[in-house]
């Protein structure tokens, strides 16, 4: 009984974790790069890619760990490409901040003095 209880709660523990990570984004909605790609694998890798891809479709090369976490993208309407928003460090004193931010909107995250 003991042990089936520590596995069941190990289990429920292990799913918990993987329902954070997310491979569809919500369609029109501002993420921060770092909200998309510091998931688990393999949605990390996913997102890499998908972030590297509107980096290079809109000319944001070359390709720097800054640019890919503190640049903001829209979902497409597809909800797994994403379009190139702005690079928040290209304003002194700006990152990239989630939407839960209190001077976010609470729908996109944003770019914000910290």
């Amino acid at each position: 009984m003991f042990k089936s209880t520590i596995l069941a709660l190990g289990a429920v523990a292990l799913l918990g974790g993987q329902a954070a990570a997310f491979n569809t984004c919500e369609a029109n909605r501002i993420y921060c790069g770092y909200e998309l790609i510091e998931q688990p694998e393999p949605d990390r890798t996913l997102w890499t890619i998908r972030v590297n891809a509107a980096l290079t479709r809109a000319g944001q090369t070359p390709i720097t760990v800054d640019k890919q976490i503190q640049s903001r993208f829209r979902c497409n309407t597809d909800r797994v490409s994403l379009t190139f928003v702005n690079f928040c460090l290209s304003t002194p004193g700006s990152f990239c901040q989630p939407r839960d931010n209190q001077a976010c909107n609470g729908i996109d995250s944003c770019c914000l003095p910290v």
